[in-house]
């Protein structure tokens, strides 16, 4: 079989037939079998439950039979994670099926859902998550603190957790901080990779790890602004040992002097000016006048089974009903001034 190497893709995620035949041998004479992958990148492990343990070993140098040997036999406790998913078949990948594309274009379709980004948002079920490592230890979570629960936007957001080593041996754990949006007006993925620390803790050992987030950990781009830019509202901050290990999960508030919405016009729904604090008001004052002038577009939006519908439809549009039951121009062309002012 072809092998891992540069200058061409490869066309799957397995490993070679002849290793899985090899270890499937194995394991049928012998229950205690510990699987150690070189590898450049994720590849699926059909083998998952008939071994004791698997050690990525990613691509190893000359020393790197050493350094593996040192933690078989335990004297080293292994520490690393994850710095990406690894899925349940090529099939659930993002860009399966528009990948390899053609000689002159590659169709770039995954946008933003980039790795755990995409998983974590789609609810893709995954072999092993972004962040995720095992070690001949465990951890504790606990005691988080922060200075206070609403922020502006150029604050810095610090807080702290401690850290205990709950195991019988010295161990190191990496504590990530991701970020989610709860009332993002924009697309954005579930959550974010924001910060994150490595701790060296002795057996019984408890430390306190302080963070500390800028005004960038919040933000997220705005094409229409050309800019980083932070929402108003609530996040979350999300603290454990991979994007799927969320030991402390807790709010904030964010305040911030910028619109990222575009300002309403005729082509947006009645429901996107309701939902704009800017212009809600004027809104409501329009179906008042409307409701006073009456016609049969005016009856429909206060008729609770037509109210959806309406709702969905362009400004614009309910205007032109209005016309067509007999609104007069300059009426309607007030209405419309009125509410773009």
């Amino acid at each position: 079989d072809e092998i891992e190497s540069e200058g061409y893709d490869r066309a799957n995620m397995s490993l070679a037939q002849e290793h899985l035949d090899l270890l499937d041998a194995i394991c049928e004479v012998h229950s205690d079998v510990v699987v150690v992958l070189s590898n450049g990148s994720a590849v699926t492990l059909p083998f998952e439950k008939k071994v004791k343990g698997i050690v990525e070993g990613w691509l190893l140098g000359q020393a790197g039979g050493k350094a593996i040997a040192q933690v078989l036999f335990g004297h080293i406790n292994p520490s690393g994670k994850l710095t990406e998913t690894f899925p349940l078949t090529i099939q659930s990948t993002p860009s399966y099926g528009y990948f390899p594309g053609d000689i002159n274009e590659v169709t770039y379709n995954e946008g933003i859902f980039v790795g755990y980004r995409y998983y974590d948002t789609k609810g893709v079920q995954v072999q092993y998550p972004f962040g995720y490592g095992l070690s001949y230890t465990t951890f504790v979570y606990n005691n988080f603190k922060m200075a206070k629960a609403s922020y502006n936007k150029d604050e810095k957001v610090t807080f702290t957790v401690d850290i205990t080593n709950t195991g019988k041996v010295f161990g190191q754990e990496i504590v990530q901080v991701y970020v989610k949006d709860t009332e993002s007006l924009l697309v954005r993925p579930e959550k974010e990779l924001k910060a994150f620390k490595k701790v060296k803790l002795q057996s019984g050992e408890t430390k306190t790890i302080e963070f500390e987030l800028g005004e960038r950990a919040f933000a997220y781009y705005v094409p229409r602004l050309k800019d980083f830019v932070v929402e108003s509202g609530q996040f979350e901050l999300l603290i454990g040992g991979s994007v799927s290990d969320i030991r402390i999960q807790t709010q904030l508030t964010i305040n911030s002097d910028v619109e990222v919405r575009e300002y309403p016009t005729v082509d947006h729904s009645i429901g996107y000016w309701l939902n704009d604090p800017r212009t809600a008001a004027k809104v409501q004052a329009t179906f008042a006048k409307l409701a006073e002038l009456g016609g049969a577009a005016a009856q429909g939006m206060s008729d609770p089974g037509l109210l959806p519908m309406f709702m969905g439809m362009p400004i614009g549009v309910i205007i032109g009903f209005m016309k067509m039951s007999g609104m007069p121009e300059a009426v309607a062309d007030e209405i419309v001034a009125s509410l773009m002012s």
